[in-house]
């Protein structure tokens, strides 16, 4: 070996010592942590998660055994209670030694139960012989019977709840550093829920009065659910305020009336919405989840509702293109009538004669509109048909004379009164002057009257369809001879 490669084998040599004597002190220091956090059943869950912060991913690992090992101890304390209380009940109003060495151990275990349990520490399994044979103190612990052993039962899942929840934050932290909970997950789903015997009513109301009690039940609650309705009021109050900039910004740029009240019902309901959601995490509800469920119904409502949303997207394109507006007299879909109402799935239009017709969005946009309101004036089209034998001169000038005394007719644009068609029976005259829209049948109705008055007047006929009808004898047939 030359000495080239001998120098170059030295190097990696010494690299890969170098890298072990780094890498030692962190290899030791996580296989030698030790769980801190699980020592305390009570901890708070701010404090526990502030104190899972900066711990690594190894170190999080043995906090999760050792919870996982708190949650198995307190299983198994449960489970046995469990089996006693059966076995107890099993017993009940039989006469031996039996019944009466089964209550004695049950009166054993729970002191020691309820003790380690306001101590914070593991369970009592032995107690010494000097205080088994020890009399019974009038201030010791009761022989628990059927019903005060599902009461202490009761009591001891209230506590396992509150582990239950502390393991889940330990397992949320060990699962964001890129752990693997899996197993730890099933096991804590398996053991999760409170499970109560509804025959005891007594264990049932002490379990649900020491849950109220308790920091991590009611009292938690109540927190959540007043924070809650805090950040509700205050997301009613902040819709609120937004809907009333929206209306100035709306007021100093106008659109139409159907725009506007979309974006003001839009803007509330949105906020709102947005709100609402992003509150529920105070009270417990995982965002998560619900979000994916409103977008999976999502899914399959809009493929059971196509006509629905064909709707919708004709609705948003009729508030866009705005080919009419609130209160506009139109005629669509075979209805003549005014816009009284419109959203994104109908139009409601009331007919001249006060009827309510709803027409869905898409047969409105996909129709010929006729907006007859739309413009600012419009032209009265008339026609007045004189006799032949009368002066079509002079009828014109009684039409201009009417025109020019009527105070809604319009100078600009200038009515056209002209001779129109010689029709079979009159001599047709056009007047078609112009008017305001709103004044448009006032204008009609009234020519049309003060013409037929003036032309009685004037002595000129408004003749009607006449027909001539020749009747020719046909010619006699010549009688046939017998």
């Amino acid at each position: 070996m030359d000495s080239k490669n001998l120098m170059t084998s030295f190097t990696r040599l010494a690299a890969l010592m170098l890298a072990l004597l780094l890498m030692q002190p962190a290899a030791f220091a996580e296989t030698n942590y030790v769980a801190t956090t699980a020592s305390n059943v009570d901890i708070s869950t701010d404090d526990l998660t502030s104190l899972l912060m900066p711990l690594t991913q190894a170190e999080l690992v043995a906090e999760a055994a050792a919870w996982q090992d708190v949650l198995q101890r307190k299983v198994a304390e449960i489970s046995k209670l469990e089996v006693q209380n059966r076995n107890a009940s099993a017993s009940t109003g039989l006469i031996g030694d039996v019944g009466t060495q089964l209550m004695d151990s049950v009166g054993a275990v729970l002191p020691a139960v309820v003790g380690a349990s306001e101590s914070g520490e593991g369970p009592a399994t032995t107690q010494s012989s000097e205080t088994a044979a020890a009399p019974a103190q009038p201030e010791a612990v009761k022989k628990p019977q059927g019903k005060d052993l599902n009461s202490v039962i009761a009591l001891m899942r209230l506590e396992q709840g509150g582990i239950n929840k502390r393991f889940g934050i330990v397992l949320d932290a060990l699962e964001s550093k890129g752990g693997d909970v899996k197993e730890q997950r099933l096991y804590l789903a398996a053991v999760s829920g409170i499970k109560l015997n509804v025959d005891d009513t007594s264990a049932v109301i002490i379990a649900a009065r020491e849950w109220l009690k308790s920091k991590d039940g009611g009292q938690q609650l109540l927190i959540n659910l007043l924070q809650f309705v805090a950040v509700v009021a205050a997301v009613l109050f902040l819709s609120r305020l937004l809907g009333k900039l929206t209306d100035r910004l709306i007021a100093k740029r106008p659109t139409s009336r159907l725009l506007e009240n979309f974006i003001r019902v839009g803007v509330r309901r949105v906020v709102l919405a947005i709100g609402i959601i992003a509150a529920l995490p105070i009270i417990g509800i995982n965002v998560g989840p619900v979000l994916a469920l409103i977008g999976a119904a999502g899914l399959v409502i809009g493929l059971a509702l196509q006509g629905t949303l064909s709707n919708f997207a004709s609705g948003v394109l009729i508030l866009v293109y705005r080919p009419f507006d609130m209160h506009d007299a139109i005629s669509v879909a075979g209805v003549s009538g005014v816009v009284s109402n419109m959203n994104l799935l109908y139009t409601t239009i009331k007919t001249f004669d006060n009827q309510l017709i709803t027409i869905p969005n898409n047969n409105v946009w996909n129709d010929t509109i006729t907006n007859i309101t739309g413009s600012h004036e419009r032209r009265v089209d008339l026609v007045f048909g004189i006799s032949y034998k009368d002066d079509f001169g002079k009828a014109q000038d009684i039409l201009r004379a009417i025109l020019a005394q009527h105070p809604k007719v319009l100078e600009t644009p200038a009515p056209n009164i002209r001779l129109h068609e010689l029709a079979d029976s009159s001599v047709r005259l056009i007047c078609r002057p112009w008017a305001k829209t709103e004044d448009y049948w006032d204008v009609y109705w009234d020519v049309m009257e003060a013409v037929k008055r003036e032309f009685d007047k004037q002595g000129i006929s408004i003749p009607f369809p006449q027909s001539e009808v020749h009747v020719y004898a046909a010619p006699a047939q010549p009688e046939k001879k017998a």
